[in-house]
């Protein structure tokens, strides 16, 4: 068991959501993904993504550090039902973690085993088309198989571009990351790298993050986790930019999202 225990002597310092993801794969091309799916960078420096993250999150423990919520995402996590259930387990053994939270689409709903959700506390479904059915069929296998889950669904019609080639100064982007949501909610772990954002580690602004060593010390963590400064990449960061917005969803190859929901719903009809 790889169970870490923080020093109660020690005051703990929180993160209030951590996300990492588990694959750079997945089962949709949408356009301007905020992912960057197909060509996302490999989150992790080894083959062993999972002990990779799990290193790093140990590392955090050791220091005091509090996680009150650890999003997995991907690319889509759930593609690999062993895998995501290997992640899981090995998160869930870590002292500093309060609830465990998949990202997802809800497109490949068997790829969550029954102790995938025996361990986790949310899910969190990205819709891309208007399908009341494919929603109910979510909240109806969550209510009979877990009812400790908290549920959530983003209806996402519509988001900002993600490509591009656009610079500014540098004024503007400290007010930027001054203001920026990202650094608010998503502070990251990619290759072996803690980021105040999610955007950075995306278009491989490794020396944006701070690298989780076993000599990294809890004053370094807390005092990137605290930086007033902006990021190299906020000068490049599209989304936080704003530049225009385009619907949500829309498939860049010959994918049939429509389709993939329906496969969706007849896995829950399946399984009664």
């Amino acid at each position: 068991m790889l169970f870490c225990y923080i020093d109660i002597m020690q005051e703990a310092y929180t993160i209030n959501e951590l996300e990492l993801s588990i694959n750079n794969k997945c089962n949709l091309r949408c356009s301007e993904c905020g992912f960057l799916i197909p060509n996302q960078p490999k989150p992790a420096l080894t083959d062993n993504i999972i002990k990779e993250h799990t290193k790093c999150l140990e590392i955090l423990c050791k220091n005091g550090i509090k996680i009150e919520s650890l999003a997995i995402l991907g690319g889509e996590p759930t593609l690999n039902a062993k895998h995501l259930e290997t992640a899981v387990k090995a998160f869930s053994d870590l002292g500093n973690i309060s609830k465990i939270e998949i990202v997802t689409n809800g497109l490949n709903p068997k790829g969550i085993t029954e102790n995938t959700l025996g361990l986790i506390q949310k899910i969190s479904i990205s819709v891309y088309a208007d399908d009341k059915d494919f929603i109910e069929c979510w909240k109806t296998f969550v209510s009979k198989k877990a009812q400790h889950i908290n549920l959530a669904f983003r209806i996402q019609k519509e988001w900002d571009i993600n490509s591009g080639d656009y610079t500014v100064t540098d004024n503007e982007a400290q007010k930027m990351f001054d203001e920026c949501w990202y650094k608010k909610h998503c502070v990251s772990i990619e290759r072996s790298r803690l980021f105040l954002c999610s955007i950075a580690p995306k278009h491989k602004s490794d020396s944006d993050g701070l690298l989780l060593r076993e000599s990294t010390t809890r004053a370094e963590i807390i005092s990137y986790l605290s930086r007033k400064d902006a990021l190299h990449h906020c000068k490049n960061c599209i989304p936080q930019m704003h530049i225009k917005k385009v619907h949500g969803g829309v498939q860049n190859d010959k994918s049939n999202l429509q389709n993939l929901m329906d496969k969706a719903k007849s896995y829950f009809n399946s399984i009664g």
